[in-house]
């Protein structure tokens, strides 16, 4: 709502930018916050940890607080395969990809997810690609491309062939149970929803992470349990919390468009954080990318910052891409069931039904 003052915003309408960027933040950092846990720890075990005690923590939070439970096998068995989708393969790639890349480019490649959703969810859901997103599409797949090749060509490259294409199964299992989100409905808490998937996750690595890295052990140094704690509270629990908040007083085109700055923070935190170099492709890159998923995510504007509970129909004229981890669950609607390192988690539409949201 204006305030009859051009170029001046409501105090309300700053608040919910700044709690956006915050979101943003607190997504990105995951990657840089995980690439500094894997220092000291194995990648599937370490996932596995932070699953299974994100589990424990929201399973005491919502039996603390009388929150419903799935009933139905069909419905566990539904979470359980969002969970696998959304949070075990495309958390468990990732953090294998960060043992073999920087964490700047493997959040780039988490951030263009959105767009793999619009092309699996035009040939298989049916629904059409407007015409911006579709200049969206191109502009995320140039950029990514852009960002690749500079990477890898690179005098002294950073990142191994092996971490990009582990990246790219990530954001791949992301995007797809994103779209099977969409072929399924509920009617659940989002806390017992994220429970659930944690819990499916946490159980499905568990094995696999100790087939394949019982050889190796963990150090619990401060900078691993810190970082573990951070990706656990802040990440998995705190920008969840907060990502629902948003959608529930805002509008989830506005916050999920914000998106855009996703490659860009993950680069800076990246140098920042971790000192990690930046190449000469890195900046057009990014900006491509950054273009792409939000003309693909907030086409139109259907959804103002002043139109709280307003509702639009993804993939069409004027309307966002909500819908992919749309996950998750804080970045889009779709079905995940956290926030990755860059990933997904089921999110509750302003009804309270479950719904999804971007993976973070």
């Amino acid at each position: 709502m204006d305030t009859g003052q051009p170029g001046h915003l409501q105090p309300k309408r700053v608040t919910f930018v700044v709690l956006i960027l915050l979101f943003c933040v607190l997504w990105t950092s995951a990657f840089v916050a995980t690439k500094l846990a894997l220092r000291d720890g194995p990648p599937l075990t370490t996932a596995a940890i932070r699953f299974l005690v994100a589990t424990a923590l929201l399973w005491a939070g919502s039996r603390a607080t009388g929150v419903r439970f799935p009933t139905h096998p069909r419905e566990y068995a539904r979470l359980a395969v969002l969970g696998l989708l959304n949070t075990g393969l495309y958390l468990g790639f990732t953090y294998m990809a960060l043992e073999r890349i920087t964490a700047g480019l493997t959040a780039v490649i988490a951030s263009s997810h959105p767009l793999a959703v619009a092309v699996l969810a035009s040939r298989f859901l049916g629904e059409p690609v407007a015409r911006l997103p579709r200049m969206g599409l191109l502009l995320g797949v140039l950029g990514t491309v852009t960002t690749l090749q500079g990477r890898l060509t690179a005098s002294a490259p950073q990142d191994a062939a092996s971490g990009i294409a582990l990246a790219v199964a990530a954001a791949a299992s992301l995007a797809i149970g994103t779209v099977y989100y969409r072929r399924i409905s509920g009617n659940l808490h989002v806390l017992a929803v994220n429970t659930v998937q944690l819990a499916a996750a946490g159980l499905f690595l568990a094995p696999w992470a100790w087939l394949a890295e019982r050889d190796r052990t963990i150090a619990w140094t401060p900078l691993y349990v810190g970082s573990l704690a951070y990706t656990v509270v802040a990440v998995s629990i705190g920008a969840m919390v907060l990502w629902y908040w948003l959608l529930r007083r805002g509008s989830a085109t506005a916050v999920s468009s914000f998106h855009f700055l996703n490659p860009v923070l993950g680069l800076a935190m990246g140098a920042l954080v971790l000192g990690e170099h930046l190449e000469p492709w890195d900046l057009p890159g990014v900006i491509l990318v950054g273009a792409g998923v939000y003309l693909v995510n907030a086409h139109a504007g259907t959804r103002s910052l002043d139109a709280p509970g307003s509702r639009s129909r993804p993939f069409e004229e004027g309307s966002p891409l909500h819908g992919a981890n749309v996950a998750h669950d804080l970045p889009h609607r779709g079905g995940g069931g956290e926030l990755h390192p860059g990933g997904g988690a089921t999110a509750p539409d302003p009804a309270g039904r479950l719904g999804s949201r971007p993976g973070p």
